[in-house]
């Protein structure tokens, strides 16, 4: 399966260079709950051509789509709804940005998790040839679950009425793993 997903993005990842959409920024909300793991984020593409480009966009599910209960995409720059495909393993649109300009798309998906993890997929950034010039990421965790671990430390931990949030920024960000975050729900005092 991971084998067919390789396949996918670096067939992906040729149309994009021979297109030469750039991808320089993210931003992106987490929530994790008692059931569910909520990615929430603004993506920043850019056209450095003098020529409109549309282009085929494979955002893939660590876990498959099968544990995906609702997506959304929204083209900010249009400031509309768009429509997507669902497939076993991503969800595929189609960005397109004018010449010598940029757009930005709000991408999310809500899926259920396995009460230990949560998962982001990251490294796909390689298939753009250049790390994220800038990256900034959020996790709300609720009082009532316990961070075990992160794949990377965050940079500010701020405690919150109902729980913590956590903050990540990156510059010149080519990740080498994924955004993991082990948790565990915390026990009731007697």
């Amino acid at each position: 399966m991971r084998k067919f997903l390789f396949i996918i993005l670096l067939s992906f990842a040729s149309t994009v260079n021979a297109q030469q959409l750039q991808f320089p920024r993210e931003a992106i909300n987490f929530t994790i709950d008692s059931v569910h793991f909520t990615v929430d984020g603004y993506y920043y593409f850019k056209n450095p051509t003098n020529q409109v480009l549309n282009v085929p966009i494979s955002y893939p599910f660590p876990n498959g789509s099968s544990v995906v209960d609702s997506a959304w995409l929204f083209n900010c720059s249009h400031l509309k709804a768009q429509a997507f495909t669902m497939g076993k393993m991503d969800m595929s649109f189609g960005v397109s940005v004018l010449p010598n300009d940029s757009a930005i798309y709000r991408i999310g998906y809500r899926e259920r998790h396995d009460g230990k993890t949560a998962h982001y997929i990251l490294t796909t950034t390689k298939f753009w040839n250049n790390p994220l010039s800038d990256a900034s990421y959020s996790l709300f965790v609720p009082s009532y679950l316990h961070v075990l671990s992160f794949s990377y430390q965050p940079d500010k931990s701020l405690k919150q009425k109902n729980g913590m949030l956590y903050l990540f920024h990156k510059k010149q960000f080519m990740p080498k793993e994924d955004f993991i975050v082990s948790f565990e729900r915390r026990r009731l005092a007697e």
